[in-house]
């Protein structure tokens, strides 16, 4: 059995392992999973993530912690240092110019997904045929999959460099991050914190914490969503499908649909501590009791009869 927390799935000649009936894969994407199924690969099946309960039970922040992590913004994550630069380096003018109006568009959806429909199998070959020519000895060759991962990566990268210098510049804003971005206007770059003995405080001193999904997840939570939640910070996330089936809009958890939106909310939330204290309490009592891990590991092993 296994439980996959990436979406796509980063794995080589993954339909082989998804092929043997003794395989059961889980994924947290619905629409991941049924795209599997949709292939015929019966041993799929969706299950969202969840939390280590008893580890988030006693968060308790003292005088120090809250000093050291507490801001008005947060975010944990990448900033995604990807391929596109060097694609884009070697590809001609309509490749790039398409690429980056394809980035540009699918940074304005929010709760809809293009990319995958948008590159097609003669645009790539287009751009192989290219890479040919510059080097008719090259063994370089992308393929569709690995080529919307590039563009999923760089979206995303710029979706949360262009937010955060939106927060950055109005808000105490901290970034959690491997890489240095010190170009970002306001933004405090803290470095990376350890995942157990540091970022259940983060996202407890922060007023309110980002999620900012992979574009890549075209409807689930990431892992991310659900330990926010589970220590007990306020949730602040780009509008995904699933977030709002289990978590209830407003009461547990907000979504922004828009930069700007998200910068309106930003504002209006950290001038009202009061209810955003109530989401916050609201939605970690909802993780700890719903998305249990050991509750949905039981379901992992009653589907393969283990």
């Amino acid at each position: 059995m296994s439980w996959g927390y990436d979406c796509p799935f980063n794995v080589r000649d993954i339909e082989k392992t998804l092929g043997n009936p003794c395989n059961y894969v889980f994924c947290f994407d619905r629409i991941q999973a049924q795209a599997y199924r949709n292939q015929g690969f019966d041993t799929v099946y969706h299950l969202p993530l969840g939390i280590n309960a008893k580890r988030y039970e006693n968060i308790r922040l003292s005088s120090e912690q809250r000093s050291k992590y507490g801001s008005q913004v947060s975010f944990i994550g990448s900033l995604y240092e990807g391929q596109y630069p060097a694609i884009t380096e070697i590809s001609t003018d309509y490749a790039k110019g398409y690429m980056d109006a394809v980035i540009n568009s699918q940074l304005q959806l929010y709760g809809a997904y293009i990319l995958n429909d948008v590159i097609d199998k003669r645009f790539v070959e287009a751009m192989n045929k290219h890479f040919k020519e510059l080097q008719p000895d090259t063994k370089f060759q992308l393929d569709k999959a690995a080529l919307v991962h590039v563009l999923d990566q760089e979206t995303s990268r710029r979706e949360r460099l262009l937010l955060l210098n939106l927060l950055g510049s109005r808000f105490d804003t901290k970034l959690y991050s491997r890489q240095d971005y010190s170009v970002l206007r306001g933004v405090q770059c803290m470095g990376p914190v350890d995942y157990y003995r540091e970022m259940p405080y983060v996202f407890a001193a922060s007023d309110i914490n980002l999620n900012i999904s992979v574009k890549g997840i075209q409807s689930g939570v990431p892992q991310r969503a659900f330990d926010i939640l589970a220590s007990g910070g306020f949730l602040l996330s780009n509008y995904q499908q699933e977030l709002v089936e289990l978590f209830s809009y407003g009461e547990e958890m907000v979504v922004y649909e828009s930069l700007e939106d998200a910068v309106e909310k930003c504002n209006f939330y950290l001038s009202n501590q009061e209810l955003r204290g109530k989401i916050a309490r609201k939605g970690r009592e909802r993780v700890l009791t719903e998305h249990n891990m050991v509750d949905k590991i039981r379901y992992m092993m009653d589907v393969a009869e283990v």
